[in-house]
């Protein structure tokens, strides 16, 4: 959150977006991390199904899930013979389960467990099913209800993030390993998504060497970096106004007086008037005001004019203040103030 985005957007639209790029690469690694094809009651294995399953681009994912729900309990029915189809009427309350999964109606894990006990009860009760007979439909049943179950949690997502369909094509581009086009980074992407899941991969799953006696997560810096550019140049370089060096530098010294510690010295030849000075002139000044005003107030601070600053921090509608640390720079300003002015 601190990563300045020199963008005229809102920070609810920097958000979202970051949310909507973001989010379906994340759940698609760690799908495709923990996925176990041997274990059919595992947390991922019907979701794994489903999303390989689906079309791309996929408008109605909960006609979708119906599909697939109903081809699964017709899988599982599908080891009966003739003899004894009639064990598949057992199943008719799961069928109207799946009926009513509907974007705004979807039953909840209450319902699920009750309809498959009330088929478990009527499987029990049937005299003419032999043991070997109601042990097979029970185990079908608690193979349905997990895929039932595991199917509304990813329709829960839907229902919030509609990124079920993004999620289905990241990860069958991450499992595939298929390589994506120059075109298609033109045209949908402009940043190889792959690249992006596999730096983010190494970021969130990366390990030090278990026989290190310091086994636990690591976060490197400079992998952190490779992240959070390689997530801007996905995720908003269509929002992103790039401006000059001669800007970005006066930022970076912005951030580092704030964060670079007890007493930060400025670099030979640089004042807070020649920082101001910059980021007025520049090709996007219109969308550096914030970082314009912080510097105005550090130079009336030097000046002594505690007063007028304490008035402008208390003016200050944070929510138009430029995306990125320069939020967090008033607010340690707001504090001092808090402070100060408390004794």
């Amino acid at each position: 959150m601190h990563y300045s985005v020199f963008t005229d957007k809102t920070h609810q639209i920097i958000k979202q977006k970051y949310f909507n790029d973001i989010v379906p690469m994340i759940l698609a690694l760690d799908i495709r991390n923990t996925y176990r094809p041997d274990n059919e009651m595992a947390f991922y294995y019907h979701i794994h199904s489903f999303l390989t399953q689906i079309p791309d681009n996929e408008d109605d994912i909960y006609h979708a899930a119906r599909t697939y729900l109903r081809n699964y309990v017709k899988l599982c029915l599908s080891g009966y013979t003739p003899a004894n189809a009639h064990f598949k009427d057992i199943f008719d309350g799961v069928y109207e389960f799946i009926r009513n999964i509907r974007k705004n109606s979807t039953p909840g894990k209450t319902k699920l467990i009750a309809t498959i006990n009330t088929c478990k009860e009527t499987c029990k009760h049937l005299l003419y099913l032999s043991n070997e007979d109601k042990e097979k439909i029970i185990s079908d049943l608690d193979k349905v209800q997990v895929a039932c179950y595991y199917l509304t949690i990813l329709l829960a997502f839907e229902r919030r993030t509609s990124l079920t369909s993004t999620l289905a094509t990241l990860y069958k581009m991450l499992i595939s390993e298929r390589e994506v086009s120059e075109y298609e980074c033109q045209l949908l992407y402009l940043t190889n998504p792959i690249d992006v899941m596999n730096i983010l991969n190494k970021y969130i799953y990366y390990f030090p060497n278990e026989n290190s006696p310091f086994y636990t997560l690591k976060i490197d810096s400079a992998l952190s970096w490779d992240a959070i550019d390689a997530i801007r140049d996905y995720s908003i370089s269509d929002i992103y106004l790039y401006p000059e060096q001669k800007t970005i530098n006066c930022v970076v010294e912005i951030e580092n007086i704030v964060f670079g510690g007890y007493i930060y010295t400025l670099n030979n030849g640089v004042t807070l008037q020649n920082i101001e000075n910059s980021l007025k002139d520049s090709s996007c000044h219109y969308v550096l005001n914030g970082y314009t005003e912080f510097v105005n107030c550090l130079r009336q601070l030097t000046s002594g004019k505690t007063e007028s600053v304490h008035r402008t921090i208390n003016k200050l509608n944070y929510e138009k203040l430029p995306f990125g640390f320069i939020i967090a720079a008033f607010a340690i300003l707001k504090i001092a103030f808090k402070i100060k002015f408390s004794k």
